[in-house]
This record gives C-alpha cells, structure tokens and sequence, in this order.
C-alpha cells in the first residue's frame, strides 16, 4: 500500500494563530480582507500557509491563500483575489511588489 507521510509545521503555532485570529475576526461589513505573508524563500511560508487552510477548513473560517504572489502580475493578481465573499485572502510571496501594493491601496 502507499503510505503518505505528512509533514508537519513545527513552531509555527503562534503564526498559524495569527492567520486564523485575522481570518475569524474580520468584520462582514467590511467586506475582503488581505494579509501579506512575505519572507526569504525557504522559510516556511507555503507550509504554514497549508497548515492555516487546513486548520481553517476545520473551523469553517473563510480563507483562501494565494501562494507566489510576487509571481502574479497585476492582472493576474488581481483575477487571483476577485471574489464577492467576505473572507480572508492571504498572499504568500517572498516580498511585496508593487502588484501587492496596489492591491492593498
């Protein structure tokens, strides 16, 4: 049989927290929310960015993650974040383009 060996996210809680505090908080009037994670490549930002929607789905908190953002560019970017609902977007990227700028704006 196959077996699938996850890997986990070691001392990343308190960041997880966060995603999810930020997800769960938000005010539905206010409508979509953006949260920037933006670090070195390597560091762990697309791993804690799985654990949060994993976690997130078992909450029934709305948040959608929108990995390589610096990768996008402003059109794609902005058809990545298009969506009428009030949940949480959160965009991984290794730093903040202008793209995600204005995004932000």
């Amino acid at each position: 049989g196959e077996v699938i060996i996850e890997a986990s996210c070691v001392g990343r809680d308190r960041e997880i927290a966060e995603i999810l505090a930020h997800a769960a908080g938000g005010d539905p009037a206010r409508g979509q929310r953006v949260l920037v994670v933006a670090g070195p490549t390597g560091i762990g930002k697309s791993t804690v960015l799985r654990h949060a929607v994993r976690h997130a789905q078992q909450q029934a908190i709305s948040l959608r993650v929108v990995d390589d953002a610096d990768r996008l560019d402003a059109d794609e970017l902005a058809r990545a974040m298009t969506d009428d609902s009030d949940h949480l977007i959160v965009l991984g990227a290794t730093r903040r383009t202008p793209e995600i700028e204005a995004q932000l704006a």
